[in-house]
């Protein structure tokens, strides 16, 4: 699920998902598509898969790492409402 995708993308390694396509509103697929466009990840359904290994074969050294969180973030909005 999204949780999963986030913490792959913590890994130190190229980061293809395979996002259930027969699911209705599902945000799993939004948030690879999304990561996908951003250059994080590869996204593909189990239809695309071999296009997808291909994909991660040949943009794996361009794909752009997933910025660190800043856990102080919130707290500093909160503190500027």
């Amino acid at each position: 699920g999204a949780g999963s995708i986030m913490e792959g993308l913590r890994c130190d390694a190229s980061l293809l998902v395979v996002v259930n396509d027969a699911l209705m509103d599902n945000h799993q697929t939004e948030l690879a598509d999304e990561l996908d466009r951003r250059g994080h990840l590869v996204a593909v359904t189990p239809n695309s898969l071999l296009e997808g290994l291909c994909r991660v074969r040949d943009c794996k050294a361009s794909l752009i790492p997933f910025p660190e969180s800043d856990p102080q973030l919130f707290p500093r909005f909160l503190n500027t409402a």
